[in-house]
């Protein structure tokens, strides 16, 4: 899923707003500040771009070079809605701990799903995706 998927229920029901990509959650966090959105959901994403380059190029001073922060962690607290965070333990490309660092900026309500499987295999167990799902749904009901 690389670009920005609206989840849109009948009978005008607000809108809840899908990420899964490197760099994709920058722009629905933008989207999410700007839109009336529902929920934001944010899946196996990183915290900030300086982070993961360093992370994946070690060799490199990302951190001095990085122009382009992505900063995750820096406009989630903005938000004021409901957050899901769903991520793997088993990420191989991004590591759990963005996911961990994401959700602790969070307003409530928020919700951390971990997810089995790889960075590209998110719904490798579709019952237990779509349960972290649903319950992240309900919360946005009960709102």
């Amino acid at each position: 899923m690389s670009a920005a998927v609206r989840f849109e229920h009948a009978h005008d029901l607000p809108t809840v707003l899908a990420r899964h990509d490197r760099a994709a959650d920058v722009q629905a966090h933008e989207l999410a500040v700007r839109a009336p959105l529902a929920g934001l959901v944010l899946q196996s994403t990183f915290s900030c771009m300086p982070d993961i380059g360093g992370e994946l190029f070690p060799w490199l001073p990302v951190k001095w070079l990085c122009t382009i922060k992505y900063d995750t962690c820096k406009k989630l607290p903005r938000l004021k809605l409901p957050v899901l965070i769903m991520h793997s333990h088993n990420d191989g490309l991004i590591g759990f701990h963005h996911a961990t660092k994401n959700f602790s900026v969070a307003n409530e309500p928020k919700l951390l799903w971990e997810l089995p499987g790889e960075h590209n295999d998110p719904v490798g167990d579709p019952d237990h995706f779509l349960a972290g799902f649903e319950k992240f749904l309900t919360m946005i009901e009960a709102r």
